[in-house]
């Protein structure tokens, strides 16, 4: 579990377009298997007082989230 504290910026780009059939229009799934995944991740400094985390999801969508610390949890 991860808990990001301070948070200033949350950003995701999430677009259900993304998620059609091959050479279709059509929603796969009728849009019911949610945002996808968590594929990759990255933290960098933003800057001397936030951090970045920007999440790459199975569905082509990034989180960013901009904050001052951040604590992970062991499940």
């Amino acid at each position: 579990m991860v808990k990001w504290i301070g948070v200033n910026k949350f950003t995701m780009d999430y677009d259900i377009q993304r998620n059609t059939y091959t050479n279709s229009n059509e929603i796969a799934f009728d849009g019911k298997r949610g945002i996808g995944d968590w594929m990759v991740d990255e933290l960098t400094a933003y800057d001397s007082e936030y951090l970045c985390h920007e999440i790459l999801l199975a569905s082509n969508t990034t989180i960013i989230i901009r904050f001052r610390d951040i604590e992970v949890f062991k499940l």
